[in-house]
């Protein structure tokens, strides 16, 4: 199947609530393409639509209710089949907006980076930026991960990194922005002091694969994520 026409039965599936349905079309997506293919390929552009036609008021609440919730069972049973790969030792805490959407989006990323090899600790939207700061200082993630906020969500975390940059006690650990408002405003994320910013969850697990080569490894930023020279790791 084309993927063009997959975003579109997928889109319109969803819309409905048969959950049924949109069972089928993830198998028939897991056997036409990978199951990372199909979540990035498919899966994240359908979610991108649902948001732009809800902010525009083209979804009612009922049918984006519907398509959100549909979509996550569908996210969950694609990635039950993704190729797993060696642990790399490398944390990850993954933050993002607290809508709905925005949740679905980062759990998309989630899902990707453990399959790939990271260590990733989930813990999506609303926790205040002291709780955040704590969490990092204990568990010392390599990447902190600000994924798929929305406009409303970037002021805390404008705040959130310039605590970090201003108090110290994290060195070496990258930011890392993308997804939600980070797509929609080009430039936002270098502003607000990101190490790294990747458009789509393949992207992102293809630049931070990158940002961890082994040493002697080719590094190489992922086609359409960009390295952000001026900005440097938390000192």
């Amino acid at each position: 199947m084309h993927t063009d026409t997959a975003i579109e039965n997928l889109f319109n599936t969803l819309l409905t609530g048969d959950r049924t349905a949109a069972r089928t079309l993830a198998d028939e997506l897991c056997s036409d393409l990978s199951p990372e293919g199909a979540m990035n390929d498919v899966a994240w552009p359908v979610l991108e639509m649902i948001f732009a036609h809800y902010r525009n008021d083209q979804l009612t609440t009922l049918a984006h209710n519907y398509a959100i919730r549909t979509l996550r069972q569908v996210v969950d049973q694609v990635a039950a089949n993704y190729t797993r790969r060696a642990r790399r030792n490398v944390r990850v805490c993954i933050f993002g907006g607290v809508d709905e959407s925005m949740d679905l989006a980062s759990q998309m990323a989630a899902d990707m980076l453990e399959a790939a090899g990271f260590d990733v600790f989930f813990a999506g939207g609303g926790v205040a930026n002291d709780e955040i700061y704590l969490e990092c200082t204990n568990r010392k993630p390599n990447v902190l991960l600000l994924w798929a906020a929305s406009g409303k969500d970037t002021p805390g975390f404008r705040m959130l990194i310039d605590m970090f940059r201003n108090n110290g006690g994290h060195a070496g650990m990258q930011i890392v922005c993308g997804g939600g408002i980070f797509n929609r405003v080009p430039g936002l994320a270098e502003e607000i002091g990101a190490n790294v910013v990747a458009r789509t969850p393949r992207e992102l697990v293809e630049s931070m694969e990158s940002l961890f080569a082994p040493a002697g490894a080719k590094r190489a930023t992922a086609p359409g994520a960009r390295a952000v020279r001026r900005a440097r790791a938390v000192a």
